[in-house]
């Protein structure tokens, strides 16, 4: 068997025609490798070594271009080179090169995945999921994840835009599966949810209400009442309406006397709310 003719079709490229009539496709970079010219005889030996470096270099190039486009794992190039017409065993070669030149490190690979969707906001659980469905080798797993950033942020994140109320059994029923889609783990979610609610009752501590209780013994009751309902919620309470967060009125409507202390309690108060140093008022009893 005997070559002869060399055709360069672009300028990497070179078709290699046999005494046989059968053409190979093959690169400048195999012609020069096994030293190849018009007129060279060809062993059997020498036919398979063409034929195999000839697939492998054309594979290189097909493989490099499908990774200009996306980075992928091994096993995912692996299966698209096969799925375009290559044959195992020179997909297999090929992805061997490239790994010898670092082109295709899987280590790596994972390493983005994981900065990718720690950044968009998922957990660790989802996080393994995209690395299996990616094909990458799972003794890669657990030191990528070891860089993934803490729970905690993600969490506390995603609660804060979702959960209004962390005392709402629906609403964290609903939050809480989202999260668990998202790929926390119910500790972590728990975790949150309980930050959350400290942070809620944090919040509501910092406000303050005056009571002004007006009127007969049974609107003290009734201002005991809202006392004990008030300060159950969180709020403090000051003696002054001046300067705090609410200012509730029970009022009194039963005598004349009582309705005109309670219109002119009202008054009084809303002036502090005019100049700013109070709130909100809130009025109750018999003259609301």
């Amino acid at each position: 068997m005997q070559i002869t003719h060399l055709h360069q079709t672009s300028s990497e490229h070179v078709t290699v025609t046999l005494s046989t009539g059968e053409e190979i496709a093959s690169t400048l970079g195999v012609v020069a490798e096994l030293m190849l010219y018009n007129g060279k005889e060809i062993s059997d030996e020498s036919y398979v070594l063409l034929l195999e470096h000839s697939a492998r270099a054309l594979g290189v190039e097909k493989a490099l271009n499908l990774l200009s486009y996306s980075r992928m794992s091994a096993k995912e190039l692996r299966y698209k080179l096969v799925r375009k017409g290559m044959a195992e065993d020179t997909a297999e070669a090929v992805i061997e090169k490239l790994k010898d030149l670092r082109v295709l490190d899987d280590a790596e690979y994972a390493a983005s995945v994981v900065r990718h969707y720690s950044a968009r906001g998922y957990g660790k659980g989802r996080i393994r999921a995209e690395l299996a469905h990616r094909g990458v080798d799972r003794e890669y797993w657990d030191e990528v994840l070891e860089d993934a950033p803490p729970a905690d942020n993600a969490v506390d994140r995603f609660l804060e835009k979702k959960l209004d109320d962390p005392f709402d059994r629906d609403q964290v029923r609903k939050v809480s599966a989202a999260l668990a889609r998202r790929g926390f783990s119910w500790d972590e979610i728990r975790a949150g949810i309980e930050r959350m609610k400290d942070g809620f009752c944090g919040t509501l501590m910092e406000h303050t209400f005056a009571l002004i209780s007006l009127g007969c013994a049974k609107n003290l009751v009734n201002s005991e009442q809202m006392l004990y309902l008030m300060t159950e919620a969180g709020f403090t309470l000051v003696p002054d309406p001046d300067g705090a967060d609410i200012a509730i009125i029970n009022t009194c409507g039963f005598i004349d006397s009582a309705k005109t202390e309670a219109i002119d309690t009202i008054l009084e108060t809303a002036e502090l709310k005019k100049s700013g140093s109070l709130g909100a008022i809130i009025v109750t009893g018999c003259l609301a």
